[in-house]
């Protein structure tokens, strides 16, 4: 089930960054994060939010649906009202989906410029990995997809890395990185792996 609430824009001249929000800190550095990003393309933003279906019995499943719901509309309202006060010429809308956060993130990215998700960091192992959500995200999604660590510097600068394969040299990733380095007015390095028997 699908519930489109009434301040998703019906078009957008200059693109669109989506980013998936819950409550979680990694998440709320994704939306600065995205923020910014949406400011520098000229683009508007939009919160995605999944929330589960309940599972409990079925004379029960009205009144906890309802209240999933108003919880996750009253999140959605916060954090647009939190990022408006901050990015007040930013074009800010939401979609609240009852449905997986890889599902509802995957339908709204069709035709959107970036997808942009929180990755979650317990331990010095989990740092290194993505997490089960953004890693699924970033296999099945339709547009580009920026996983923001919970460290990661919002406003921080840097040049944009990219990895080269010989399979990927004429890739969409590349032309992805040459057009984020233009934008963000910065260096594009390549980085190609190789080992010594590559070089027999």
């Amino acid at each position: 089930m699908t519930d489109p609430l009434s301040s998703v824009p019906t078009h957008h001249t200059n693109g669109l960054v989506v980013v998936g929000y819950s409550t979680s800190t990694s998440s709320h550095n994704a939306v600065r994060w995205a923020a910014g990003d949406a400011e520098r393309r000229r683009a508007a933003l939009r919160f995605v939010h999944a929330y589960p279906q309940p599972q409990l019995v079925q004379p029960l499943k009205h009144d906890v649906d309802e209240l999933l719901h108003n919880e996750a509309s009253a999140l959605l309202d916060q954090i647009t009202d939190t990022t408006r006060s901050g990015h007040t010429h930013l074009d800010v809308s939401t979609k609240l989906v009852q449905d997986a956060p890889v599902n509802a993130l995957r339908d709204e990215s069709a035709g959107a410029a970036l997808t942009v998700v929180g990755a979650k960091k317990s331990s010095p192992l989990a740092g290194a990995i993505l997490g089960s959500v953004a890693s699924a995200i970033a296999d099945v999604n339709l547009a580009p997809v920026a996983v923001v660590h919970p460290d990661h510097p919002v406003g921080g600068g840097g040049p944009v890395v990219i990895g080269i394969e010989r399979s990927s040299e004429k890739s969409a990733a590349i032309e992805f990185a040459f057009a984020e380095a233009a934008a963000r007015n910065t260096e594009l390095v390549t980085v190609r792996p190789w080992s010594c028997g590559s070089m027999r």
